[in-house]
Parts: structure tokens; sequence; C-alpha cells
């Protein structure tokens, strides 16, 4: 499936839309400076928040509760 130009493609683990950025072009539309970079974004396309880097101590799904606790309207819970 394309999406914008962008090759997406959907993992066993997370449920979230994921991106190969192979000519940067999220990268730059957003000035990320590290990779990965995973970025929540709003209905409205706004960004909510930015996780960095991967720490192999702690999943990216553990470092996005803060994030996520921060916007009621992303939490089905």
């Amino acid at each position: 499936m394309r999406r914008h130009g962008v090759i997406t493609w959907t993992g066993r683990i997370t449920t979230w839309p994921k991106y190969n950025d192979a000519k940067s072009q999220i990268f730059k539309t957003f000035s990320l400076e590290v990779n990965p970079t995973y970025v929540v974004l709003g209905g409205d396309g706004s960004i909510f928040g930015k996780v960095y880097d991967t720490d192999p101590q702690r999943s990216i799904a553990y470092r996005l509760k803060d994030i996520l606790a921060k916007r009621p309207e992303l939490n089905p819970n």
C-alpha cells in the first residue's frame, strides 16, 4: 500500500502505521533529528509528542504512555 508516496507496512507486534522513509521526506517534514523517531499525531496533523531513538531497557509502548496519558482522545480506556 502507498500513502503520499511513502510505502506503508503492518507489523505483527505493533498496531500503528509505520513508514519506510527511504528518501527522508517525513524526516524533513517533521524536522526530526534522530533516527528512529516515533511521532504521535492528532487527527488534525498536530504533533502530540515524539519518542527518540530506541532504549533496549524500555519498550516503545512503555515510552509512549506519558504522551498518551496527556491526550485522553488517544486513550480508548
